[in-house]
């Protein structure tokens, strides 16, 4: 999967979009603090990527961030927000919360990269929205709901069987591959193939 990326040339420190983020960066790492470990996953402003959602060669900033000062015993709550550059400065396109414990599901943030468009995926026990940028703004694409007992099953919020759920939900995914960025620590044992370790990039 080809990961986006800035060129590391002098042109990226008077860059107006680059700078705008880097003021987004500097405010959530005062918010926040900065990336940190605890006894299992990391906190602070643990994830800060340059990735160009819509394609017109203008990257986002995509950044999550423990979405409270968490002690190293406290259960990770994260937030994902995404920046995108309008009018001189840096906006804001997204925000919703990430994943946490005792939800079911690893901590972490995925991507989908699928006919070369990303997708972010925002999934919960129960639901995964993928959702994409057009025009200046997210909306969900595709979304998933499964719910057991009682086998509850809906694609884009229309009630579906089960083998109905599984055709759609594999004719979406179809030809995509997933970029899984994990919220654990380095030193946690629990880091699995294909996970990625979320950073703060240098942009």
């Amino acid at each position: 999967v080809e990961e986006s990326s800035v060129p590391e040339d002098s042109a990226s420190d008077t860059d107006p979009v680059l700078s705008a983020y880097r003021g987004i960066i500097a405010d959530l790492t005062q918010e926040y603090g900065e990336k940190h470990d605890g006894t299992f996953c990391v906190f602070g402003l643990v994830m800060a990527k340059l990735v160009d959602f819509d394609n017109d060669g203008v990257p986002e900033l995509l950044c999550s961030y423990s979405s409270k000062r968490a002690s190293e015993k406290d259960d990770g709550i994260y937030q994902v927000s995404i920046y995108g550059y309008k009018d001189g400065a840096a906006v804001e396109l997204y925000t919703g919360p990430g994943s946490n414990f005792g939800s079911g599901v690893k901590p972490g943030l995925w991507l989908l990269l699928k006919d070369g468009q990303y997708y972010y995926a925002s999934i919960s026990l129960e639901t995964t929205e993928y959702w994409v940028l057009s025009d200046g703004e997210f909306s969900v694409a595709f979304s998933a709901f499964k719910n057991f007992p009682p086998d509850t099953y809906k694609i884009n919020s229309e009630p579906v069987s089960e083998s109905e759920y599984e055709t759609q939900l594999n004719d979406f995914l179809e030809g995509g591959t997933f970029e899984r960025y994990i919220y654990y620590t380095k030193g946690s044992g629990l880091l699995a193939d294909g996970h990625i370790y979320v950073d703060v990039d240098v942009i």
